[in-house]
């Protein structure tokens, strides 16, 4: 399904916001910045919520997937035009652990928006099937897993992230409609003193 090493695609700017996703930058924007900026916003419950699933996702259920099946990744059959990856992986092919980040990903944007902001939650579907959609065209076009690997790690995305969603659903739901700490404090100094 993928392509070989002459071809520009791989290193299009669009396959590569998908190759670093699942990679270093995406770790820290996903289980260090985030995480940050939801609790300058007063969110720090969100945070928490966010920073386990980095954990739990792709950190955990992934890599010990990968440990306990051991699948080989597509290997390079020039006569039958089959390359191997086009870029350095590591160990194991199943499941994709950027499939498994996007896939956590998706539910992190979703969960992170209140269910009364409809319009918001519309987009916020879209981006997460694009998502969802660019990892499994990405991974299989560079050749670093096969289909089955790439679905294989959004349903354990998903399943981890809507596992964890429905256990801080109540913690999520306080977090929603909370000002940042520093507009609560600008708002009782605005306040007339009785």
């Amino acid at each position: 399904m993928g392509v070989g090493p002459d071809s520009p695609l791989p290193g299009s700017p669009i396959a590569m916001l998908f190759q670093q996703l699942g990679q270093l930058p995406g770790m820290i924007a996903f289980a260090l910045v985030l995480p940050v900026v939801l609790v300058a916003l007063g969110r720090w419950r969100s945070a928490i919520f966010v920073f386990l699933l980095q954990l739990a996702g792709p950190g955990l259920v992934s890599q010990l997937a990968k440990n306990l099946v051991n699948r080989p990744r597509p290997a390079a059959d020039e006569a039958a035009g089959l390359f191997g990856p086009l870029f350095t992986v590591d160990h194991g092919s199943f499941p994709s652990g950027h499939a498994v980040s996007a896939a956590v990903a998706a539910v992190t944007i979703l969960a992170l928006i209140p269910p009364s902001r409809r319009g918001l939650r519309w987009a916020g579907r879209v981006v997460a099937a694009l998502l969802l959609i660019g990892i499994v065209w990405q991974r299989t076009l560079i050749n670093a897993h096969w289909f089955s690997d790439t679905i294989a790690g959004i349903l354990a995305g998903l399943g981890v992230g809507l596992l964890l969603q429905w256990a801080f659903w109540p913690w999520l739901q306080r977090d929603f409609g909370r000002a940042p700490g520093f507009a609560r404090e600008r708002a009782s100094a605005d306040r007339p003193a009785t």
